[in-house]
């Protein structure tokens, strides 16, 4: 741009100020669009424009937040592509873990060819492991959010598996206000942590003056707002309401009412175990009734909605269930807790945990959360009661007393009276035999070779048990029978050392008596018997006869025998029933109860005699094995001491209900160690928990997928937002290229202008002067 100077008559010294003046404009445009052109930029100073300046600056930060949105998806996308990679190494493994399962569970296969299956089992679970603690970038992939923790380790025996890691996983900004998970933990892919053992006891821990708006009514809160009061005496009605929605607690509820200012309000608070109790003074007269404003919530949320007269001088407000916290005090939940402790079984070991210590629920769970137990304690998520898991994978988790009551109290024991039958024995339950009972026999064994004898009753069940066979001397030397049903005998008189094991059967049958209710044979138990030898005198008593259905039988010390049959029982307590209430058993001398120490069912005999307080099951029945009273590989269980010995020991069953971590190293574990032992019984159930773990991991392996194509779409829309916001700063910030070089080389041209006609206006002439 050229400023005239003006050629008309002016001093030298106007002309002089005007060119200097349209030199100095000229010069500072031509710097402006110098610097446009170098720096690209509209403006150097947010002050040059305000307005684009201030569009600018918000958005630059947005392209800062989401370049950063962008590195992290790109950190994210690395991490979960290395997790990827590691499960599908997995395939393979479980492939060939569920052919050898399959392989093993053919009823041709030896146990020699299940032994060998067993190791390959267990390099596979060697490998397994191994990938489980992979890392990449020197983070652990599976550790959840402790990712510089090793995530596995190996138990003291090499049978059990620990997780270490943590169950909650590392997340990291994606977009603004978008929160993207960027690992998967071991929890989660190989379900390396137990389902809890839920409290299934409230607690319900006392209301005090420090307890929380917010942790009332089981964590909903109360609404906050103002309650209303109105007084009534006859002759005055008045109406108060008092604004509580500045109150966090129950003291700042507790002054609000009583600090109401209006003397015809005297009320005073207290406190009940679970709720607000609202009295007046004596000698006051009138009603006050409590009540919400219009549409609010808050008194009756607070339980103290209703009226107090001279007649009811105070109102007791409902529980307002203030939840659990960690620092609940043990003396404020609502029952005398017993802090025996408690004993637990995991990893193949047993612990004793104390809490005679414990003064807060958050010192039970800090006794529990002992590094040594494996165990993951917390408050569940109702607030109501404690949680506990187990990390272990490979081996039975059980909780039960220690002496005391505390598992029970607070509702963790793993085998109660209220457990279901149905999930026992890992959720097998417990089978009731429907079918035939056995018939009692009696064996009597010859002197002689073959001339042993077996007597059998006609039918089934224990009435025809106790009868006493009876081989004596025949006065005429005749073999003769005869029975008493009253005595219950069976009498053969035979001419001993004569009468042929033959000829006694031959005789039985021709004559009438015992026939009618017993067979009478030759016993092959011994070898071969063809009936020649003679018998001498002797006897011999029935036995082993049960009625249908019995599942197994319990003898006590003085020879009681109760026929136990499951039928119609549904919990561990109905059974505890069926066999304190057996009419054999009127007298209670034998008592059932859950074990004391532990788990378990626990048999108690103070009856006194020459037998062992036993339990035998029955030949087609797995009950009592599935009930813990006997291993699977016994026919029977004695109590230990002997005969009645004096501190009457009981009979302990084993733990019908251990729980376990349900992970991809428990079943490996389980089925390697079944190939090993040649149990095909629990080759079945490791098999089936393989399968269930081995769909977990597929299912995790398509959740990383999941979560890479969701990062993948963010960043698209990322790349969206990155040119709609490069689009704006095209407008408010950076130059047109084009438009600034012809600026700049417009204003050199006007420049040069402008100097050439300040030079001739102002060179120096005699007729300047003139």
């Amino acid at each position: 741009m050229i400023t005239p100077l003006g050629f008309s008559r002016v001093s030298i010294p106007l002309q002089t100020h005007r060119s200097g003046s349209s030199l100095s404009s000229a010069q500072t445009l031509l710097s402006m669009y110098e610097q446009q052109v170098m720096t690209q930029r509209q403006y150097q100073y947010g002050s040059d424009s305000p307005y684009k300046a201030s569009q600018t600056l918000g958005v630059q930060s947005q392209i800062e937040r989401k370049n950063q949105n962008s590195d992290n998806i790109d950190s994210t996308q690395k991490f979960l592509a290395a997790t990827d990679s590691t499960l599908s190494q997995y395939n393979s493994m479980t492939d060939e873990a569920r052919s050898n399962a399959l392989a093993a569970i053919n009823t041709t296969t030896s146990a020699a060819e299940r032994s060998a299956l067993a190791q390959s089992v267990k390099s596979s679970l060697q490998q397994m492991f191994n990938f489980g603690n992979d890392s990449f970038e020197r983070r652990y992939l599976f550790a959840g959010s402790t990712t510089n923790i090793l995530p596995l380790k190996w138990g003291t025996n090499s049978y059990t598996v620990e997780y270490t890691g943590s169950e909650t996983n590392i997340h990291s900004w994606s977009n603004t206000d978008l929160l993207s998970q960027s690992n998967i933990s071991g929890a989660e892919a190989f379900g390396a942590v137990s389902a809890p053992v839920r409290g299934r006891t409230d607690l319900n821990p006392a209301l005090k003056e420090t307890t929380l708006l917010k942790d009332l009514n089981g964590g909903k809160g109360v609404e906050r707002g103002s309650i209303r009061l109105e007084y009534n005496n006859g002759a005055t009605k008045e109406t108060l309401d008092i604004d509580l929605s500045k109150c966090a607690s129950i003291a700042d509820v507790k002054r609000a009412i009583e600090g109401n200012g209006n003397t015809d309000f005297p009320l005073t608070v207290n406190l009940s175990h679970s709720g607000l109790e609202l009295s007046l003074p004596e000698n006051f007269t009138g009603t006050i009734s409590v009540s919400d404003v219009n549409k609010g919530k808050t008194a009756a949320q607070l339980g103290i909605t209703g009226t107090l007269s001279e007649q009811v001088p105070t109102l007791k407000g409902s529980d307002i269930n203030p939840v659990l916290r960690t620092t609940t005090g043990i003396a404020d939940i609502d029952f005398d807790l017993d802090l025996t402790g408690i004993q637990v079984v995991n990893g193949g070991q047993t612990f004793d945990i104390p809490f005679e210590n414990c003064q807060t629920v958050g010192d039970i769970l800090a006794e529990l959360n002992h590094p040594q137990y494996g165990l993951i304690a917390a408050v569940n998520e109702s607030k109501t009661g404690i949680d506990v898991r187990s990390r272990i994978s490979g081996a039975d988790f059980c909780i039960g007393e220690l002496g005391g009551q505390t598992a029970t109290q607070l509702g963790i024991r793993t085998t109660d009276l209220t457990t279901k039958l149905s999930e026992l024995d890992y959720n097998r339950g417990v089978n009731d035999y429907d079918g035939p009972g056995t018939f009692a026999q009696a064996q009597y064994e010859g002197i002689q070779p073959n001339s042993s004898l077996l007597l059998t009753a006609r039918n089934e069940g224990k009435d025809w048990n106790g009868y006493q066979l009876n081989f004596t001397t025949s006065p005429d030397g005749k073999i003769a029978m005869s029975i008493n049903e009253e005595t219950k005998s069976v009498n053969i008189t035979i001419n001993p050392g004569v009468s042929t094991a033959c000829q006694i059967i031959e005789a039985f049958y021709e004559q009438t008596g015992p026939k009618q209710y017993f067979d009478l044979t030759l016993d092959p138990s011994l070898g071969v018997n063809d009936g020649s030898g003679v018998v001498y005198d002797g006897g011999t008593k029935t036995s082993g006869g049960t009625d249908g259905g019995i599942d197994f039988t319990i003898t006590r010390n003085d020879g009681t025998v109760l026929e136990i049959d499951v039928k119609g029982a549904e919990t561990i307590g109905d059974i505890l029933r069926i066999i304190n209430e057996h009419p054999d058993n009127a007298d209670g001398k034998l008592a059932a109860s859950l074990s004391q120490f532990g788990n378990g069912i626990e048999l108690t005999d103070n009856s006194t005699g020459d037998y062992i307080t036993r339990v035998d099951r029955e030949l087609l029945s797995t009950a009592a094995q599935e009930l813990g009273l006997v291993d699977w590989n016994e026919e029977y269980r004695e109590r230990a001491g002997g005969i009645n010995p004096l501190a009457n020991t009981p009979l302990i069953g084993n733990d019908p209900n251990p729980q376990e971590t349900r992970s991809l190293f428990t079943a490996m574990i389980r089925l390697q160690t079944a190939m090993e032992k040649n149990d095909t019984r629990e080759i079945e159930r490791s098999s089936a928990m393989l399968d269930e773990t081995v769909a977990k991991l597929t299912a995790s392996r398509a959740t990383v997928g999941i979560m890479q194509q969701s990062l993948d779409n963010v960043k698209n829309r990322l790349a969206e937002e990155n040119t709609q916001h490069e689009s704006v700063l095209d407008n408010t910030l950076r130059i047109d290229y084009a438009d600034a070089s012809l600026n700049y080389l417009g204003q050199q041209t006007a420049y040069q202008a402008s100097m050439q006609v300040a030079a001739a206006m102002l060179q120096m002439s005699l007729l300047n002067y003139l």
